[in-house]
């Protein structure tokens, strides 16, 4: 922008703006930060609209001022700007942060809408922070294919790919359940026009909604929070979901899904030291206490800390040792129905079993180089628990008295600061690196038992916004601390916790069951690069389903038969394949809806930095056939390529252009699997 027109905004001089009508985008615009300025400082339509009083924003924003200026970046790479505009009329202030990745021809931006006045101000609806039509830039054509996934609902077919082919008149509206974000559907979406596309995600961690539809112009977009219907008080603000738009060139929708990725890694992850937050593969301390306890609820300080010796003498160990539920108080009071569940809400360690805190756990593990986390569910209160009895009433959303549970109220600035010092003091206290958080309750009735009349989505808003100053709080006052988004196993999933957290544990599906797991990583992988599942067993079809960048052991050392050398070699095999899910990921195998037992299940891990890469592959239980072809993918036509079989020990020169028409694949027996590593030769 010219310095004479930057110094003009910067003075904050008020101009009317035009708006005329839904906001379109052509594939054939330059580039989304381009086309995002102009249409915000022009006098063109803008990304998102909302009724005032039921009125549309977009037929009297004409009436609106409005000024813009830059703000400071987050990130390398990035440029921030915000853009405001005022309504005399309504006496209501919209505040537009827009964040621009040039290198990935992405923006991130979310809506805020103040109330300036000194009354109520009109009701504000159909909040959408995205609302737009997408053109492929071709007369002929407006259809698309929109490629999405499942979310996690404990099922063999969480994260599954799911293709629905758009034709004018076509339309999908997406919500997840429960007020959990990626409860039943993940809010990440690809706007596949054939070599280009878009990519929308959404970031709002309760009950967001998305609309798709196809007509004479093209893809028509838009999202928000689902039901927001709600007048403002004076001083009062509220923010939109936040989106994310991101567009992609190349042979096909993977090539998109590629560059999302590595967006999501070097754009969206959170750093530390201004790196990478790679997240940690862990080791739990023999997981799960016999009956009539469970989780954690029995075991005391001293056998934590013989584990964590007994593991490291024999080299089993990772990055972090991970501590789950039933370490607090009342937790181990079996005998009077107490368990890690209904003891939700006091947060001290039992002072029986770990009579110094968690602190002498933690100084053993760091002693030996390892990292600590530690399991909480802060937001889930139970009524005979020590914060339902203590906190104040103000603090606790109660849906209705017959519960047993409420929740701690985020909407409440008092409880998000409570909770913050709370959880730093303990954390730092007790020498705790990771902090993992859990949130097993469907909050949506909750939220909703809070609403005032008139003021419907509003307990919501600010519910959310304060689950995101509480973890901002985290990781600004506990520089290098982590956080592990579980929800019930992967229901919290979305573009702002993306940016804070990732999913060590991503479903609550049947643990360590091969079938499911294959599935889960093979739809997860496209949309988020980091998570992790766990590995119960040693076979190699078992273990291998459980590929990813992060994994939690979870076995019992002192089970009989447990082999320690077998356990080390794979331990071993996961360091070796953990770095190529870093780079380019590719499904070799057919996607579609879902993922049946009687195929082959196969993806390639290409890591361009180093010219070499990973083939997975299953021949599923029910798989009649014996060979399956597959088309690598990035390769170079013309280079020669070491082809090494792990199961085998052997190795062949293979020429790129052969394996990406098709290579053959053989597995004589169902249920067995396939590891082969490739590199190009010098």
């Amino acid at each position: 922008m010219p310095k004479l027109k930057q110094l003009f905004f910067l003075t904050l001089m008020l101009i009317p703006v035009t708006m005329m009508g839904q906001v379109s985008m052509s594939m054939r615009e330059k580039s989304i930060a381009q086309w995002l300025n102009a249409n915000l400082e022009s006098r063109r339509a803008l990304p998102f609209t909302f009724k005032i009083a039921g009125v549309p924003s977009a037929s009297v924003s004409r009436n609106w001022k409005y000024i813009s200026h830059p703000a400071q970046g987050i990130t390398a790479g990035e440029k921030k700007r915000v853009y405001t505009y005022l309504d005399a009329k309504s006496n209501l202030k919209i505040d537009c942060t827009v964040r621009y990745f040039s290198a990935y021809d992405a923006a991130i931006w979310t809506v805020r809408i103040t109330n300036t006045g000194s009354n109520n101000s009109p009701a504000i609806s159909a909040f959408k922070a995205l609302d737009m039509q997408v053109s492929n830039g071709k007369s002929k054509d407006k259809g698309y294919t929109l490629r999405y996934a499942r979310g996690s609902n404990a099922g063999k077919d969480d994260f599954a790919p799911q293709i629905k082919a758009f034709a004018q008149g076509t339309q999908l509206t997406l919500v997840p359940h429960g007020g959990r974000s990626s409860d039943g559907v993940l809010p990440f979406f690809n706007v596949d026009f054939g070599t280009s596309g878009i990519i929308e995600a959404i970031g709002w961690t309760g009950t967001w909604r998305a609309d798709f539809g196809c007509n004479a112009s093209g893809a028509a977009l838009s999202s928000g929070q689902n039901e927001l219907d709600a007048w403002l008080k004076p001083g009062e603000s509220i923010r939109s979901t936040s989106v994310c738009l991101m567009r992609w060139h190349g042979e096909d929708f993977l090539d998109g899904q590629n560059k999302w990725r590595q967006f999501v890694l070097n754009a969206i992850t959170a750093k530390v030291d201004g790196k990478l937050a790679r997240y940690p593969s862990c080791t739990g301390f023999n997981y799960s206490d016999p009956a009539p306890c469970n989780e954690y609820s029995c075991m005391d300080a001293d056998y934590a800390k013989g584990l964590v010796r007994r593991y490291n003498r024999f080299q089993l160990v990772q990055d972090a040792f991970w501590l789950d539920a039933g370490w607090y108080g009342e937790s181990a009071d079996y005998e009077h129905g107490h368990n890690w569940y209904n003891s939700a809400g006091t947060w001290l360690p039992d002072s029986v079993r770990f009579p110094d805190g968690l602190k002498p756990i933690s100084d053993v593990i760091h002693k030996v180089g390892l990292k600590f986390m530690v399991w909480f569910e802060p937001e889930r209160v139970m009524r005979n628990s020590l914060w339902g009895r203590t906190l104040p009433k103000s603090w606790l959303l109660d849906a209705n008295p017959q519960f047993d549970q409420c929740l701690l109220n985020l909407a409440d600035t008092g409880a998000v600061s409570f909770l913050s010092d709370y959880m730093c003091r303990f954390l730092a206290e007790n020498g705790i690196d990771y902090y993992r958080q859990d949130f097993n309750v469907e909050p949506a009735g909750f939220w909703a038992s809070k609403d005032e009349p008139g003021r419907k989505g509003i307990t919501e808003n600010k519910y959310i916004e304060g689950l995101y100053r509480y973890w901002d709080n985290i990781l600004t006052r506990r520089p290098g601390t982590l956080i592990d988004n579980c929800a019930s196993g992967g229901r919290r999933l979305d573009l702002e916790t993306l940016q804070r957290s990732a999913p060590l544990w991503r479903t609550d599906y049947n643990y360590g069951e091969p079938l499911g797991y294959q599935s889960h990583t093979f739809g997860l992988a496209m949309w988020i690069p980091q998570s992790g599942t766990c590995v119960t067993q040693t076979d190699k079809f078992s273990y291998r389903s459980s590929f990813g960048t992060c994994v939690v052991f979870n076995w019992k050392i002192t089970t009989p038969g447990m082999n320690l050398l077998e356990m080390r070699d794979i331990m071993n095999v996961f360091r070796e394949v953990r770095p190529y899910f870093y780079e380019d990921y590719y499904p070799l195998t057919s996607l579609t809806n879902s993922v049946p037992d009687n195929i082959w299940l196969a993806y390639q891990l290409n890591r361009k930095s180093r010219n070499d890469g990973i083939i997975v592959a299953f021949r599923r239980d029910a798989c009649p056939d014996s060979t399956c072809v597959v088309k690598l993918r990035g390769l170079k036509p013309n280079g020669t390529y070491s082809l090494y079989n792990y199961d085998t020990n052997s190795s062949e020169k293979v020429k790129g252009d052969a394996m990406m028409k098709g290579l053959k694949l053989v597995l004589n027996t169902p249920r067995s699997s396939l590891l082969l590593k490739y590199k190009e030769e010098d």
